[in-house]
């Protein structure tokens, strides 16, 4: 979804709720300087029209026994419109790949998957990757450590 639309109040409720999603509506109408029922009809609305996915918990994963991260670039055998679709769907249905992007550069996918250890992240490669006949080469990257991790995006409450 675009900003067309919204105001700089739907702006500064997406930007409170992306601060603390557990928010009340009573704390978040205080907040942003609405009365509680305008403030849960914007809520709703901003749902409805998708501009708000879903609500997530950010688990720990070092306190739920870790996990290894790696980020794989991967570059496919065609550009065709029905091979990138294909691998798309794979992707998503894969429990291992927490996000997939597709770039410009010397690749076309950058995927980051996540497995409990090597011998998982062995399996992902051989049953993943190289069983994809669509992928013509993919180089990993394992992560040692997260420096920053942010899920809050720049949302400007200018308008």
């Amino acid at each position: 979804m675009t900003k067309e639309g919204l105001d700089r109040l739907d702006m500064k409720i997406l930007a409170e709720l992306q601060k603390d999603a557990r928010i009340s509506v009573s704390d978040l109408s205080a907040k942003v300087g609405l009365s509680l029922s305008p403030c849960s009809v914007r809520l709703r609305k901003l749902e409805k029209q998708g501009h708000i996915k879903q609500y997530v918990t950010i688990i720990d994963e070092d306190l739920v026994g870790g996990a290894i991260v790696a980020f794989i670039d991967i570059t496919l055998t065609d550009h065709k419109e029905r091979t990138n679709k294909s691998f798309e769907n794979r992707m998503r249905s894969m429990p291992e790949v927490l996000e997939c992007h597709s770039v410009g550069g010397d690749t076309d996918y950058i995927i980051k998957a996540a497995v409990a250890d090597m011998q998982e992240f062995q399996t992902f490669i051989d049953q993943v990757l190289e069983a994809d006949d669509s992928i013509k080469r993919f180089s990993s990257k394992i992560s040692y450590a997260e420096i920053v991790q942010k899920f809050q995006l720049p949302v400007s409450q200018q308008k």
